[in-house]
């Protein structure tokens, strides 16, 4: 019996809104970021991934080697869209998901450094924490895989969305980047996955990195 009055009242709200006019639009996909171009709309919205691996992988997985920042990783594209036909408010989310089985290795925690709080770059050219004051943040938290998400594909300027990647991460969706605006201009956002090589050594180098991107779009509520 109480099934039926949960039926019953989601039925009540769903006519209310069409009722007074309401709409409500929801996007959710998981699709790899990684070779081709897939697009995917819904009626208020759009979400675009490109795809650039030639193996027609549909995860993000590819070989990391250590460098000094995210343009040196792996990447991939995602777009986001209001139709032309919709006047709303909306906002993104873009998560990150590191398939169970990839290295615990990226995890490991990189030794006490001077390190950019916007991008999470170390600052080598600081080696002690009084060097750092004024520079960055001096931290022995990070580890040495970390994320970057920009407007643009070169990496410039500062990251929506950055931080590094912990073992308790692995198998589960992380929150990189939301709180996105979307509008009815085409948007893009490039996510970066980079190793960091300032803290790891030659034991690090080609290890493989498995994992999806994805995003979700939601109506917003005016105020």
């Amino acid at each position: 019996m109480k099934n039926k009055y949960v039926v019953l009242s989601i039925a009540v709200l769903l006519l209310g809104l069409a009722v007074a006019g309401g709409t409500y639009a929801w996007l959710t996909l998981a699709l790899n970021v990684t070779n081709a171009n897939y697009n995917v709309g819904s009626h208020c919205f759009s979400i675009n991934y490109n795809i650039n691996n030639q193996d027609g992988s549909q995860e993000i997985t590819g070989t990391l080697f250590p460098g000094s920042g995210p343009i040196k990783g792996l990447s991939g594209r995602v777009g986001f869209k209001v139709s032309d036909s919709c006047d709303l408010l909306a906002s993104g989310t873009l998560k990150l998901h590191i398939n169970s089985g990839t290295s615990t290795r990226f995890g490991t925690v990189g030794e006490a450094h001077c390190e950019n709080p916007n991008t999470f770059e170390t600052l080598h050219e600081y080696t002690t924490s009084s060097e750092c004051a004024g520079h960055g943040n001096w931290t022995s938290t990070s580890t040495v895989l970390k994320y970057a998400v920009y407007d643009n594909a070169t990496a410039t300027g500062t990251p929506i969305g950055a931080g590094f990647i912990t073992t308790s991460d692995i198998g589960t969706d992380k929150v990189i980047a939301e709180n996105i605006d979307i509008t009815k201009t085409q948007a893009y956002y490039y996510v970066f996955i980079w190793l960091d090589g300032y803290l790891t050594d030659n034991t690090y180098t080609e290890l493989p990195f498995s994992g999806y991107i994805s995003a979700n779009a939601i109506q917003k509520v005016s105020e």
